[in-house]
Protein backbone atom coordinates (compact mmCIF):
# COMPACT_ATOMS: atom_id res chain seq x y z
CA UNK A 1 0.00 0.00 0.00
CA UNK A 2 1.29 3.44 -0.87
CA UNK A 3 0.30 6.42 1.26
CA UNK A 4 0.57 10.17 0.73
CA UNK A 5 -0.83 13.46 1.99
CA UNK A 6 -0.84 14.63 -1.66
CA UNK A 7 -3.51 13.09 -3.87
CA UNK A 8 -2.06 11.29 -6.90
CA UNK A 9 1.57 11.57 -5.77
CA UNK A 10 3.12 8.48 -4.17
CA UNK A 11 6.86 8.92 -3.82
CA UNK A 12 8.61 7.01 -1.03
CA UNK A 13 10.51 9.08 1.51
CA UNK A 14 11.45 7.20 4.68
CA UNK A 15 11.25 10.38 6.77
CA UNK A 16 7.70 11.32 5.63
CA UNK A 17 5.87 9.23 8.22
CA UNK A 18 3.11 11.67 9.26
CA UNK A 19 4.83 12.65 12.50
CA UNK A 20 5.52 16.15 13.79
CA UNK A 21 9.17 15.72 12.76
CA UNK A 22 7.97 15.14 9.19
CA UNK A 23 5.82 18.30 9.31
CA UNK A 24 2.77 15.98 9.28
CA UNK A 25 3.55 14.88 5.71
CA UNK A 26 3.06 11.28 4.59
CA UNK A 27 4.92 9.84 1.61
CA UNK A 28 5.52 6.13 2.16
CA UNK A 29 5.39 2.80 0.41
CA UNK A 30 4.04 0.92 3.41
CA UNK A 31 3.15 -2.68 4.11
CA UNK A 32 0.06 -4.02 5.83
CA UNK A 33 -0.20 -7.38 7.56
CA UNK A 34 -3.58 -9.07 7.12
CA UNK A 35 -4.96 -11.31 9.87
CA UNK A 36 -8.22 -13.23 10.12
CA UNK A 37 -10.32 -10.33 11.43
CA UNK A 38 -8.11 -7.21 11.30
CA UNK A 39 -5.17 -5.58 9.54
CA UNK A 40 -2.07 -4.05 11.05
CA UNK A 41 -0.26 -1.07 9.55
CA UNK A 42 3.37 -0.86 10.65
CA UNK A 43 4.05 2.33 12.66
CA UNK A 44 7.83 1.99 12.89
CA UNK A 45 10.78 1.84 10.53
CA UNK A 46 11.30 2.65 6.87
CA UNK A 47 7.81 1.40 5.94
CA UNK A 48 5.95 2.73 9.00
CA UNK A 49 3.57 5.68 9.16
CA UNK A 50 0.92 7.26 11.35
CA UNK A 51 -2.10 9.39 10.58
CA UNK A 52 -0.95 13.01 11.00
CA UNK A 53 -2.45 14.99 13.88
CA UNK A 54 -1.52 18.66 14.21
CA UNK A 55 -3.59 20.04 17.06
CA UNK A 56 -7.17 19.90 15.80
CA UNK A 57 -6.03 19.55 12.19
CA UNK A 58 -6.17 16.02 10.80
CA UNK A 59 -5.14 16.18 7.14
CA UNK A 60 -6.36 13.55 4.70
CA UNK A 61 -4.03 10.70 3.83
CA UNK A 62 -4.49 9.10 0.42
CA UNK A 63 -3.89 5.40 -0.21
CA UNK A 64 -3.57 3.12 -3.23
CA UNK A 65 -3.15 -0.63 -3.02
CA UNK A 66 -0.75 -2.65 -5.14
CA UNK A 67 -0.34 -6.41 -4.99
CA UNK A 68 1.80 -8.49 -4.96
CA UNK A 69 4.30 -6.76 -2.71
CA UNK A 70 7.38 -7.84 -0.82
CA UNK A 71 9.14 -6.06 2.02
CA UNK A 72 12.80 -6.64 1.22
CA UNK A 73 13.82 -3.54 3.16
CA UNK A 74 15.01 -1.94 -0.08
CA UNK A 75 12.45 0.27 -1.81
CA UNK A 76 14.52 0.16 -5.01
CA UNK A 77 13.85 -3.59 -5.14
CA UNK A 78 10.07 -3.26 -4.78
CA UNK A 79 7.98 -5.21 -7.28
CA UNK A 80 6.09 -2.02 -8.15
CA UNK A 81 8.09 1.02 -9.20
CA UNK A 82 6.88 4.61 -9.09
CA UNK A 83 7.99 7.23 -11.61
CA UNK A 84 7.59 10.62 -9.94
CA UNK A 85 7.98 12.45 -13.25
CA UNK A 86 4.95 10.76 -14.82
CA UNK A 87 3.19 9.83 -11.55
CA UNK A 88 2.74 6.28 -12.86
CA UNK A 89 3.36 2.92 -11.24
CA UNK A 90 4.82 0.06 -13.24
CA UNK A 91 4.99 -3.68 -12.70
CA UNK A 92 6.77 -6.38 -14.70
CA UNK A 93 4.46 -9.30 -15.42
CA UNK A 94 6.04 -12.74 -15.33
CA UNK A 95 2.90 -14.75 -16.07
CA UNK A 96 2.56 -16.29 -12.62
CA UNK A 97 1.69 -13.23 -10.52
CA UNK A 98 -1.90 -12.22 -9.84
CA UNK A 99 -1.42 -8.47 -10.06
CA UNK A 100 -4.07 -6.34 -8.38
CA UNK A 101 -4.65 -2.61 -7.95
CA UNK A 102 -6.89 -0.67 -5.56
CA UNK A 103 -7.75 2.89 -6.68
CA UNK A 104 -7.10 5.88 -4.45
CA UNK A 105 -9.10 6.29 -1.26
CA UNK A 106 -8.59 8.75 1.57
CA UNK A 107 -9.01 8.94 5.31
CA UNK A 108 -7.89 10.92 8.32
CA UNK A 109 -7.37 10.38 12.02
CA UNK A 110 -10.68 9.66 13.81
CA UNK A 111 -12.51 9.59 10.47
CA UNK A 112 -14.07 6.71 8.58
CA UNK A 113 -11.72 3.82 7.95
CA UNK A 114 -10.55 3.89 4.31
CA UNK A 115 -11.41 0.69 2.44
CA UNK A 116 -9.32 -0.45 -0.51
CA UNK A 117 -11.20 -2.32 -3.26
CA UNK A 118 -8.75 -4.41 -5.28
CA UNK A 119 -9.23 -5.15 -8.97
CA UNK A 120 -7.41 -7.88 -10.90
CA UNK A 121 -5.21 -6.49 -13.66
CA UNK A 122 -4.73 -9.74 -15.54
CA UNK A 123 -8.37 -10.05 -16.51
CA UNK A 124 -8.64 -7.79 -19.52
CA UNK A 125 -11.22 -8.31 -22.24
CA UNK A 126 -11.17 -6.23 -25.38
CA UNK A 127 -13.83 -6.46 -28.06
CA UNK A 128 -13.29 -4.99 -31.52
CA UNK A 129 -16.24 -4.81 -33.92
CA UNK A 130 -15.53 -4.20 -37.59
CA UNK A 131 -17.54 -4.17 -40.78
CA UNK A 132 -16.49 -6.36 -43.67
CA UNK A 133 -15.60 -4.68 -46.94
CA UNK A 134 -12.44 -3.70 -48.76
CA UNK A 135 -13.46 -0.12 -49.54
CA UNK A 136 -15.20 2.61 -47.58
CA UNK A 137 -18.26 2.38 -49.88
CA UNK A 138 -18.60 -1.37 -49.17
CA UNK A 139 -18.34 -0.76 -45.42
CA UNK A 140 -20.89 2.07 -45.60
CA UNK A 141 -23.37 -0.26 -47.30
CA UNK A 142 -23.08 -2.75 -44.43
CA UNK A 143 -23.89 -0.08 -41.86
Amino acid sequence: MWASTTSGSYTHNASQDGSQGASYVVGKHAFVNFYSNYTLLDKEGDRGLVFPINGKLTPDVYFVGLSPATNTGNTNADLWQYNDGTKKASFTFHGYDDAMFAPEVSGHYSGDIPVLHYYHLLTHLRFVIKCEGDTQDERDEVS
